[in-house]
This record gives structure tokens, C-alpha cells and sequence, in this order.
């Protein structure tokens, strides 16, 4: 697939340099709008992908990550069907996942990838002066929702999801629903509670025994 994997690669760096706004790597957003070559289908933000794609987990999508993620895409393509590519290589994604969070040690490096993916997507960070707590804006919030398929899995729309963290919050006393200035985020840990348990439903999903 040598030609093809140097049109691949080219097709990735072109798009690569299409979304990428004012800083020198992808974020979840340009993620969302990076369109994939018409040589593959794949949904570049399926979790699985996302952490293979991050080879250096900390949460910034650089071009020579696309690139080696685009030589993974030409090389597992020699062993699928056109028609299954997108399904086998998330799988494959999800595999390398599981191996990784199968274990407490990995599921914690997991959630603390996670959590650096999140913050890297946050155009500044925000907490609040008298409790220290970190909060992320709804605009991320939705982002992250649409990643980890929250109305699939869950039956939540967005709005019933950001209501749900923002009260949480409320609950474990890190926010103030009366405060307006707090209208639009929710607490950074309570997104992180909402990660851990879903990769711990990942991980329980794909037991392999």
C-alpha cells in the first residue's frame, strides 16, 4: 500500500493543516471537523482512536501523531475489507484501550489522559477564587458528550447531561447554583467522577474472559 499510504498521509496532513487554529496541534473540536480522506472511512474521535492517536498522552493531537496514526490506518488496512475498515480498526482501538485500563494503574492513566485531553480543549482554565475548584465550560462539555455517545449510552441529551453535572456539583459542594457567573461550566471533578465511571463500564463491557 505504498502509494496509497503516501496519499493518506498527504490527504492527513492537508486536513491537519486546514482545522488547525492558532496553536501548533489538534484539540477535541478541530477534531469534530477533521474530514476524513475518502480512501477510508473512520470516526477519528472514537475513544479508542483518540487514545491510540495520543501516543504521548497529554492530550495535544500533533501532526506526526496523525501521520503515524495515518501509517496504522494503511498497514491495518491490508487485513480488512473496505467495508469493514471503520469497525475493525476501532475495534483494534478499543483492544489496545482495554490493555491498558484492564488494570487499576491503567485505568488511572487513563482518566488523568482524559482529564489533560479536556483541559488541552479549554481556551483558558476558570476556578473559583474561594474554593480552588476547576470548572469547564459548557462548550467543551458538549464536546465531551458527543465523544463518550452520552445519549446512546445513557439516554441523556446535553441538556440533560450539563444539568446533571452542574447539580452533582451542587451536591458535593464545589458549585453554587446561584451563582450566574457559573451558568455556563460545571466542575471540573465532577466530569472526572463521570469518566471514571464510564471507562470502568468500558472496561467491564469488554472483559475478554
Amino acid at each position: 500500500m505504498g502509494a496509497n499510504n503516501s496519499n493518506l498521509r498527504q490527504a492527513f496532513e492537508d486536513e491537519y493543516n486546514r482545522v488547525k487554529k492558532d496553536r501548533n496541534y489538534l484539540i477535541l473540536d478541530n477534531l469534530l471537523n477533521f474530514n476524513m480522506p475518502n480512501m477510508i472511512h473512520l470516526q477519528l474521535t472514537h475513544i479508542g482512536v483518540l487514545f491510540v492517536m495520543d501516543s504521548t498522552q497529554d492530550g495535544k493531537f500533533t501532526l506526526e501523531k496523525l501521520l503515524a496514526f495515518s501509517d496504522l490506518c494503511a498497514e491495518r488496512a491490508r487485513f480488512y475489507r473496505p467495508h469493514e475498515f471503520q469497525a475493525q480498526i476501532q475495534g483494534y482501538c478499543a483492544l489496545q484501550l482495554w490493555n491498558c485500563v484492564i488494570s487499576q494503574e491503567g485505568k488511572e492513566e487513563f482518566e488523568s489522559w482524559f482529564t489533560q485531553v479536556i483541559r488541552e480543549s479549554e481556551r483558558e482554565r476558570h476556578f473559583d477564587s474561594e474554593t480552588g475548584t476547576e470548572f469547564i465550560s459548557r462548550d467543551t462539555i458538549q464536546t465531551v458528550h458527543e465523544i463518550l455517545e452520552v445519549s446512546e449510552k445513557h439516554g441523556m441529551d446535553f441538556q440533560q447531561f450539563f444539568d446533571l453535572l452542574q447539580r452533582v456539583g451542587e451536591e458535593k459542594g464545589t458549585m453554587d447554583l446561584e451563582n450566574e457567573l457559573l451558568d455556563d461550566c460545571a466542575p471540573l471533578d465532577v466530569l472526572q467522577d463521570f469518566t471514571s465511571n464510564f471507562i470502568t463500564g468500558f472496561r467491564e463491557g469488554l472483559d475478554l474472559d
